[in-house]
């Protein structure tokens, strides 16, 4: 963060792209290591905040600062901002997906997956409101995908293990 804040603000297009690399490897590894991290819910929740949360945290800082950025110095800052807050959205969701799934299955074991598909669901609704408040397209766009693999989830992943009454109530 501090070497995309220090090329930010110099003007110096290496060392942004050079943290841009850095993130993008940086990424790779949390998520090539974060399936060692699913366990009993109090077991690893703070190390994998210190993995998946704090890097997602890291990626919207970036983003940040590379919108507040000179313009004049970095033309192209609204497109690398715009990158680093999806990069950062897109972990939030893997991180707080992660730590639901965990959550639930050691509190709510029966409940596990549909835990997961109602937090999906809330988190698809967050972004179609705020997508339709701001007039941001992409938001819209990513909810209604959201929705739809939150439907197909619920069809063959929850209840697939119901019976065929519980299936045509659904």
């Amino acid at each position: 963060v501090s070497m995309l804040y220090t090329g930010a603000r110099t003007a110096n297009k290496f060392l942004v792209i050079l943290s841009w690399i850095t993130c993008i490897v940086l990424g790779l590894n949390v998520f090539a290591y974060a399936h060692q991290l699913v366990s009993a819910y109090p077991g690893l929740a703070v190390e994998r905040f210190f993995s998946l949360g704090i890097f997602a945290v890291a990626l919207c800082a970036c983003g940040i600062l590379i919108r507040r950025s000179d313009p004049e110095f970095l033309p192209e800052s609204r497109k690398l901002s715009a990158f680093f807050l999806t990069l950062a959205g897109i972990q939030f969701f893997y991180y707080s997906s992660v730590e639901c799934c965990d959550l639930s299955s050691t509190y709510l074991p029966v409940f596990r997956n549909g835990a997961l598909s109602v937090y999906w669901g809330l988190f698809a609704l967050t972004l179609l409101l705020s997508g339709i408040l701001r007039g941001v397209k992409a938001l819209r766009v990513t909810a209604l995908g959201l929705f739809i693999v939150c439907a197909l989830k619920v069809f063959f992943v929850d209840l697939g293990d119901a019976g065929t009454l519980s299936r045509m109530a659904a």
